[in-house]
C-alpha cells in the first residue's frame, strides 16, 4: 500500500468498488459464475480464507453478505453485494467502512484488496477484452 493511500486513510474511513472507479483496483469485478454459486463462494472465502472476517447475516435473496472485521485498527463493517448479470455471469461490489470517527489508514482499501485476492483463487475472473 502507498504512502499516499495512507495519508489518505487519515481522515477517509470508508472505501467501496464501483463500475467506473477512478482506481482500477476498486472497480467491479465480472465473474463466469452464477450469482447464487458467487454468493456460496464467498461465503466459503470468508469464513475459511480471511482471518479476523466473520459473516453476521447472509441474504442469498438479494446476494448481499455482510461481513464484520475486527483489527488492532478497529471493526469495519464490510457489505459485499453479489449481482445477477446474465445465466452465467455475476458482478460483485464491496464496501468497507469503520465504525468511530477517525480515519482507517487505508486499511478498508487493504481488506478489499485481500478479499478480491482470495475470492479469484476460488471463482473464475471474467478477463477484459
Amino acid at each position: 500500500m502507498s504512502i499516499g493511500r495512507t495519508i489518505v486513510g487519515l481522515w477517509r474511513s470508508r472505501e467501496e468498488t464501483r463500475e467506473h472507479h477512478r482506481d482500477p483496483n476498486l472497480r467491479t469485478r465480472y465473474y463466469r459464475e452464477p450469482r447464487d454459486r458467487m454468493v456460496e463462494k464467498v461465503v466459503e472465502v470468508i469464513r475459511g480464507q480471511l482471518r479476523g472476517w466473520h459473516v453476521v447475516h447472509v441474504s442469498r435473496d438479494h446476494g448481499e453478505i455482510v461481513v464484520e472485521r475486527r483489527h488492532w485498527l478497529g471493526t469495519r463493517d464490510i457489505t459485499i453485494t453479489v449481482y445477477h448479470v446474465s445465466p452465467m455471469r455475476s458482478a460483485v461490489d464491496i464496501v468497507s467502512s469503520k465504525r468511530g470517527s477517525f480515519g482507517d489508514l487505508g486499511a478498508s482499501y487493504a481488506d478489499i484488496l485481500a478479499f478480491f485476492q482470495a475470492l479469484n483463487r476460488v471463482a473464475q475472473l471474467e478477463q477484459k477484452s
